[in-house]
């Protein structure tokens, strides 16, 4: 069971982006930042409250910011401080959930940059280029 008092603040902030509140959500992860000193800050929590902070945005570079500071703070935790915080996954647990929030940016990057032509897109279910006709 988490324990650190700050970790469950953050989580407290998570629940209302869940609940639709994404601006208070930000608010307060903000308020959060401001607290544990930034990115001097507990590396435990800058890796938490970004990994939060990142799914709060509504701008794809905002977002792609945070996710990039909460793997560099994971590179920093340690399982005895995960253990000390009450959390019950070794430090290297974090990385699946931070890569594939960091991989998911990157692709709606993707899309968002690259125009489709009208012979070629790219299949929505899958990462394979599916090729259209045009006539001819």
């Amino acid at each position: 069971m988490i324990t650190d008092p700050m970790l469950i603040r953050i989580g407290q902030a998570v629940q209302l982006n869940h609940q639709g509140e994404r601006e208070a959500a930000r608010l307060e992860f903000e308020a959060i930042w401001d607290e544990i000193g930034g990115e001097q800050g507990d590396p435990l929590h800058i890796c938490t409250l970004a990994h939060a902070m990142a799914d709060a945005q509504d701008d794809l570079r905002e977002e792609l910011l945070w996710d990039l500071r909460a793997l560099s703070a994971a590179d920093l935790l340690t399982d005895a401080r995960m253990r000390q915080a009450g959390v019950g996954l070794p430090a290297g647990g974090l990385y699946p959930s931070l890569h594939l929030n960091l991989s998911e940016c990157y692709r709606s990057w993707a899309i968002s940059t690259v125009p489709v032509s009208t012979s070629s897109k790219r299949s929505p279910r899958s990462a394979r280029w599916v090729t259209t006709s045009t006539g001819g």
